[in-house]
C-alpha cells in the first residue's frame, strides 16, 4: 500500500480486531514507497474461503 493509505487502513484493521504488527518496505531507494502491512487476530476469521488460494487460512 502506499504511505497515505497506511493509517486509515490500519484504524480499519484495529475496528475488525486485527492488531498490526509490523509495517516495512522491502524496497527502501524506490521512488514510490510501497509498503507492506502485518496483522493478526485471535478470533477466528470468518467470511474467507479456506484452501490453497489464501494459504489455507481458515
Amino acid at each position: 500500500m502506499l504511505a497515505h493509505e497506511v493509517n486509515p487502513f490500519s484504524r480499519a484493521l484495529r475496528t475488525h480486531a486485527l492488531k498490526v504488527v509490523a509495517i516495512h518496505s522491502h524496497m527502501p531507494f524506490n521512488q514510490l514507497r510501497i509498503l507492506l502491512l502485518h496483522c493478526y487476530s485471535l478470533r477466528r476469521l470468518v467470511g474467507m474461503p479456506a484452501g490453497p488460494r489464501n494459504g489455507g487460512m481458515r
